[in-house]
């Protein structure tokens, strides 16, 4: 109600990602192991994280059992996953890129498509979870009361800037998904995502000190 919404630019997927000396070698032998009489641990950057929400819908969606280890942020998260304190984590793409294939492996993506930048890594879609697109996504918003004018420069400035071919490439090398949205797209979107974790968090009563 404070802002108005511009434009939608984009996201980056999660990777879902175990060390690379795990024992879990696929994604079939991770939802083996959430099935356990143990189950499993995952980090995550914190209670409520897009990582940690994409955590409980995966356990949710293969009945499998898991023990939430919060960090305070990626960052930390990140290498207690490479340290093996813990089983799996869902950084974003940026972040699981440089250390795949040396610290992590990647099982799957949370793209819409697979990214040519993670050659035979399938997405959760491709292992036949077809509403399983969690993302850290990117809008760009005003304060309410801005002129129209002004939005609108705004929107088509940053319209041709996620445009061009040289940005696109370099958002792609870094496993960004460019995908331009208008306001009334990205304000629809934001109301469904808003719903949508929404219903993940009072489900699993998530609250900050998770």
């Amino acid at each position: 109600r404070d802002f108005i919404v511009v434009i939608g630019v984009g996201s980056f997927p999660l990777a879902l990602s175990v060390r690379e000396n795990s024992k879990i070698k696929t994604f079939s032998d991770l939802v083996a192991a959430t099935k356990s009489p143990d189950g499993v641990n995952y980090s995550t950057g914190g209670p409520g994280t897009m990582a940690h929400l994409a955590a409980l819908q995966l356990l949710k969606a293969v009945g499998g059992k898991g023990t939430h280890i919060p960090f305070k942020g990626n960052a930390p998260a990140l290498q207690s996953l490479m340290a093996g304190d813990v089983d799996f984590m869902f950084p974003a793409t940026s972040e699981a890129l440089p250390l795949m294939g040396n610290k992590l492996r990647v099982l799957a993506l949370t793209s819409e498509k697979p990214l040519p930048i993670f050659p035979n890594v399938p997405t959760m879609k491709d292992l036949g979870f077809t509403d399983f697109t969690p993302r850290l996504w990117y809008a760009f918003l005003v304060p309410k009361g801005t002129p129209a004018e002004t939005v609108s420069r705004i929107q088509d400035a940053f319209a041709q800037a996620t445009s061009d071919p040289h940005v696109q490439e370099q958002l792609r090398a870094q496993g960004y998904t460019t995908d331009v949205k208008s306001s009334a797209e990205m304000s629809a979107f934001i109301k469904g995502e808003a719903a949508r974790w929404k219903k993940v968090i009072q489900e699993n009563n998530i609250t900050s000190s998770d």
